[in-house]
This record gives structure tokens, C-alpha cells and sequence, in this order.
């Protein structure tokens, strides 16, 4: 369990340092194309964390990227920073193990509103792929194509994972080109629903260790409690 959270450490820890590598093996892509696409930044620009509007006030993001941090030295990136706002207040799952990243979700709340021309709705189903949406290391957006794995499949067949890592609020994503440096907190979305933010993993998401996300889908009930 320790080594979960050394591993969530170390992604957050390569953010704070200096700006993490980003998002290798990604395709280019664009703010205009995942608009609702936020960040968790430093007032320097350091992106640490990723997120996803879900309503013009309201961005869903990893537990981890709360706990871990002083909230009060965040503001929140729009339109790939071009814009930023201030945090009014955050709230994460009080269900959160910071040993295990079970429940890693987590919600902030805008000080005024992102006008941007799209939001996500919440996953109401899990489809077999979804689309990881961040930033490279020089902060431009990008995307990576994953196939969603079960946790209960990601534990019994043949990946870095075994019984006990895992849990009912996670599954794992496996991407089709090596993925790496990928921000906690980053959404996994599919038809303009959010499926999952990213949590932690084993290094570079790849054939032997998908990253491993928050499963949206089964954190609903807390998202929508808090809403």
C-alpha cells in the first residue's frame, strides 16, 4: 500500500518541481476540442494537477491533488490558462485513502464563472474506451486513446497489479501508444462524459501497467451529494 502512495507522490511531486514532462506518446490536440479541459496551477503556471468542468463553476478532480497540497496556493487554469480563477472552496471524499487512492476524487468550486463553451455530464455507463485528455511538456493540449480495464480484470490478468490494490471506485486504463506523465487529476472522457480522472500507477501507462483511474461512474452518488 505505501508504494500507492509513493507512486502518487511522485507524479505530484514531478509537477511542483519543474513542470512535469507532460503527456508522452499523446497526439496533438486542442482547448477548443476538450473546452471543459482545467488545471490545478501555482501562480506561476505550473500546471500540478488536471480537472474537468463539469458546470460553468464546479471542477471534478483526484483527491490527491487536495490532500497533499495547500488548496490556498492553487488557482484553476481555463481555456489552457489563459484565463485563471480563483478557488472558492474544495472538498474531497472523505472516504479517501491516501495509502491506497480508494475514493480519489475530489470538487472545487469556482470563485466566479469559466465561460467556456462546454461541459461534461457525469458517466451514466462505462464503455470499453475513452479518451485521456492533458497536457505535453510545454503545455500544450493533447490526447491519448485508452481501453478501460476493470479493477477486477486489471488484477487477474497479467498486469503489474495484483489482489488488493484495487478497489470498486477504480478501474484501470490501458493506452494504445505508451503513455506517460500524465497529471492526477486529468479526465478520461467519451461522448462529452467524464468516465474517470487519473489517480496513480507504475510508472509509464503502457502493456504492463495501465494508469489507474477514478472510477466516475461509481463515485456519482458523492459528485452529485456535494453538487
Amino acid at each position: 500500500m505505501a508504494n500507492k502512495f509513493v507512486c502518487t507522490l511522485l507524479l505530484l511531486i514531478a509537477a511542483i518541481g519543474a513542470q512535469a514532462d507532460g503527456i508522452v506518446g499523446g497526439t496533438p490536440s486542442s482547448i477548443s476540442a476538450h473546452p471543459y479541459l482545467a488545471s490545478l496551477q501555482l501562480a506561476d503556471g505550473t500546471i500540478v494537477c488536471g480537472g474537468a468542468l463539469i458546470n460553468s463553476k464546479t471542477v471534478v478532480t483526484a483527491a490527491s491533488c487536495l490532500a497533499n497540497y495547500d488548496v490556498s496556493q492553487f488557482v484553476v487554469g481555463i481555456n489552457n490558462g489563459a484565463q485563471t480563477i480563483k478557488i472558492a472552496k474544495s472538498t474531497f471524499n472523505r472516504q479517501y485513502d491516501i495509502e491506497t487512492n480508494e475514493n480519489d476524487i475530489a470538487i472545487v468550486k469556482l470563485a466566479e464563472a469559466a465561460i467556456v463553451s462546454s461541459y461534461l455530464a457525469l458517466a451514466s455507463s462505462l464503455p470499453s474506451k475513452g479518451l485521456l485528455v492533458g497536457w505535453d511538456k510545454n503545455n500544450a493540449v493533447v490526447q491519448a486513446s485508452e481501453t478501460i480495464i476493470s479493477a477486477r480484470k486489471c488484477v487477474t490478468e497479467g498486469y503489474k497489479y495484483e489482489a488488493g490494490d484495487l478497489f470498486n471506485s477504480q478501474f484501470c486504463g490501458l493506452a494504445e501508444n505508451e503513455a506517460c506523465g500524465q497529471l492526477p487529476g486529468s479526465p478520461l472522457v467519451a461522448d462529452n462524459r467524464l468516465l474517470g480522472v487519473v489517480s496513480w500507477g507504475y510508472g509509464c501507462a503502457n502493456k504492463d501497467s495501465p494508469a489507474i483511474y477514478s472510477n466516475v461512474l461509481v463515485l456519482k452518488l458523492w459528485i452529485e451529494s456535494v453538487l
